[in-house]
C-alpha cells in the first residue's frame, strides 16, 4: 500500500527545495535556499519519517489538532528540518534584507535629535517642545512594538517588515513637509510606530529560519545595522554642517528615509 503524502508548507515562509530548485511563492522576498548537508529533499524527508512510523496516515481529530502535545511534536519536527537544511544563502539574505528596519531606527533617532535645535529656532519652540519632538518618536516605537506581535502572528513575519519599510519612507517625507510643531510631532510618532512594527517581526523571522548554531549571529545583524544607520546619519550631518548650526533639516529627513526603500 502506498502511503499518502501531503504537500507541507515550508516552515515560517522558508523555501525548502533541492539544489536545482528556484524561488517559490512561499519564500519571503522571493529568495531561495539550497540544501547543503543532504541530498534528500525536505518533502522526501517528511515522507520517509511518515512511512517509518505508520503505513497509512490517518486524519487527525479536531481535538488532536489543537493538542499541546501535538503542537510540540510539530514544532520539534520543523526545528529538525531547519537544522538538517543547514546554513545557506537564504539565511544571509534574510538577515541583510530584513535588517534595514534597524538601520532606519538608528538614522532617524540620531537625525531628529540633532535637528531639534534648528527646528526650535525656526518655530520659536521651548525646551519642553524640543524634547517632545524626540519623545514622540520613542513613544511611537513602543506602540509599534506592542502591535507587531499580534500583527505578525496573524499575517506572518514578512508583511509587517514590508509595511514598516513603506511607512517609514512615507511618514519621513511627511515629517519633512511639516508646517508646525503639532504636525511634526504627529508624523514623528507615526515614523516611530512604523519602525516599531518591523523590529520584532525582523527578529522573529531571522531567529526562526536560522539553525541553532547560527541563530545569535544572524539575530545580531540587526544591531550592527543600527550602528551603520547612525553612521549614515552622522555623515549626512557632517556633509550639511559639521557645527550643526545651519542644518537643512527637511532635506536631512528626506535623505534618512531613502535607505529602507532602497
Amino acid at each position: 500500500m502506498v502511503a499518502h503524502t501531503h504537500a507541507l508548507p515550508a516552515p515560517w515562509g522558508m523555501s525548502m527545495m533541492t539544489d536545482d530548485s528556484t524561488a517559490s511563492p512561499g519564500n519571503p522576498f522571493g529568495w531561495f535556499t539550497r540544501r547543503r548537508s543532504s541530498s534528500m529533499s525536505p518533502r522526501a524527508w517528511f515522507a520517509q519519517r511518515r512511512r517509518g512510523s505508520r503505513d497509512e496516515p490517518q486524519e487527525a481529530t479536531p481535538s488532536e489538532r489543537t493538542s499541546p502535545d501535538r503542537s510540540r511534536k510539530s514544532q520539534a519536527t520543523l526545528t529538525e528540518v531547519i537544522e538538517s537544511l543547514g546554513t545557506g544563502p537564504y539565511q544571509f539574505r534574510t538577515a541583510i534584507l530584513a535588517g534595514p528596519v534597524w538601520f532606519a531606527d538608528g538614522a532617524e533617532l540620531l537625525l531628529i535629535s540633532s535637528v531639534t535645535d534648528v527646528v526650535a529656532q525656526q518655530w520659536d519652540l521651548g525646551a519642553t517642545q524640543r524634547a517632545l519632538v524626540v519623545t514622540f518618536v520613542y513613544f511611537g516605537v513602543l506602540l509599534g512594538n506592542l502591535a507587531s506581535g499580534p500583527f505578525s502572528d496573524v499575517l506572518g513575519r514578512r508583511l509587517p517588515i514590508l509595511v514598516s519599510y513603506t511607512f517609514i519612507f512615507i511618514f519621513s517625507i511627511c515629517s519633512a513637509l511639516s508646517w508646525g510643531f503639532l504636525s511634526l510631532c504627529f508624523f514623528r510618532l507615526l515614523v516611530g510606530a512604523s519602525i516599531g512594527i518591523g523590529q520584532p517581526a525582523q527578529q522573529a523571522l531571522v531567529s526562526e529560519v536560522s539553525p541553532t548554531k547560527w541563530r545569535v549571529i544572524f539575530s545580531s545583524c540587526g544591531q550592527y545595522l543600527f550602528v551603520f544607520g547612525e553612521i549614515y546619519a552622522g555623515l549626512l550631518l557632517l556633509a550639511d554642517d559639521p557645527y550643526l548650526v545651519d542644518l537643512h533639516w527637511r532635506t536631512l529627513l528626506v535623505l534618512a528615509a531613502l535607505p529602507p526603500v532602497l
